[in-house]
């Protein structure tokens, strides 16, 4: 809501600001549970409020800087090797000193994130060489374990022409310490390449139907979201030429 206000946006009062976030959010809360709302509601209410004064703070200390919002909820999208990839973006800011452009996601995790971290894990034997990327400075070679971030840039770019963006996390944890924007310090057009790269790799093996062997743990070390659903690891559970026969016949339908 805050970036979607012109006028809102552009106000220095954090106090303001902070108010203005707290009506926000008690009238989407209000609406979407009514006025008697119970107690974990109230609390989740307050836990939201706690996260918003953190982001007013940061809002005011950002804009000190010369940073301005230009856009909010901008839908973003491109082709790529014939597949259309959408997104939206939370945040687009311009440095009024500088001309600079930086895209920036939310993230409300319990803690906060680096972007870099969050994009990039450790590249091991076994792993599609298209998710190989350079390491820094002269560091191992490192694997994506995403391409949001990356993705937004390229596109952003294709659509408004010009200096590379900054892209970054607007960080809101719990603790205020660690609230605030984090830079992908070092992010360049290699980098960016290097993720476009990854992707037309993810869509050519989507079309070969090539989803074997399955790992234990994504790519940078995560957990993988649907272990719970194994009885064993996923090799015991599944046969997997049997998967891959299916999918051929499949193939062949369509």
């Amino acid at each position: 809501s805050l970036a979607l206000d012109p006028d809102m946006r552009a106000c220095r009062d954090e106090k303001l600001v902070t108010s203005f976030l707290f009506r926000e959010v008690e009238k989407a809360m209000r609406s979407a549970y009514g006025d008697g709302m119970s107690l974990p509601l109230e609390l989740q209410l307050e836990a939201a409020r706690e996260r918003l004064r953190q982001a007013a703070s940061a809002h005011i200390g950002e804009l000190k800087e010369g940073w301005e919002i230009v856009a909010a909820e901008t839908a973003v999208k491109g082709m790529l090797d014939g597949v259309m990839i959408t997104g939206r973006i939370d945040r687009v800011e311009r440095n009024t000193r500088t001309g600079l452009m930086r895209i920036l996601d939310y993230k409300t995790a319990d803690s906060g994130v680096m972007p870099d971290k969050e994009h990039l894990g450790t590249f091991r034997d076994g792993m599609p060489e298209y998710m190989r990327t350079p390491g820094v400075g002269n560091g191992r070679d490192r694997a994506w374990s995403d391409l949001q971030l990356p993705l937004y840039a390229a596109f952003y770019e294709r659509a408004e022409p010009g200096a590379l963006p900054e892209i970054g996390y607007f960080n809101l944890p719990r603790s205020a310490d660690e609230a605030g924007i984090r830079i992908w310090n070092g992010f360049d057009r290699v980098r960016m390449e290097s993720a476009l790269e990854c992707a037309r790799g993810v869509i050519a093996d989507l079309r070969g139907r090539h989803f074997w062997p399955p790992r234990s743990r994504a790519p940078g070390g995560v957990d993988n979201p649907m272990a719970h659903l194994y009885i064993g690891s996923p090799e015991t559970c599944f046969d997997g030429l049997a998967l891959e026969r299916l999918a051929g016949r499949a193939g062949g339908a369509a």
